[in-house]
């Protein structure tokens, strides 16, 4: 099986609220955009978003994986996820 990237960015929101129940708009300090490090479409499209919604540039997290539009389920286990885990957890978020 194979996860779909868009070979521009993807976008990861994290609600860091005590509640699940509250409704309530992402703030800027609450999301994180992930970009793919050898590209320069979604570094590009990473940084304009991060500007136009004032997402700090720090919370562009930039993976290490080969720009394409997909992704195997065992790269994306093993690779992809655990370092986005563990830049969301060094980056306080």
């Amino acid at each position: 099986m194979q996860i779909k990237l868009t070979a521009i960015a993807v976008l990861l929101a994290a609600v860091m609220s005590p509640s699940p129940t509250v409704l309530a708009q992402l703030q800027p300090h609450e999301i994180v955009i992930l970009a793919v490090s050898g590209s320069v479409e979604s570094n590009t499209l990473a940084e304009y978003y991060a500007q136009q919604r004032g997402i700090p540039a720090e919370q562009i997290c930039r993976i290490e994986v080969v720009p394409q539009k997909t992704l195997d389920r065992e790269d994306w286990e093993s690779r992809v996820r655990p370092f986005i885990r563990n830049w969301i957890i060094t980056h306080r978020l």
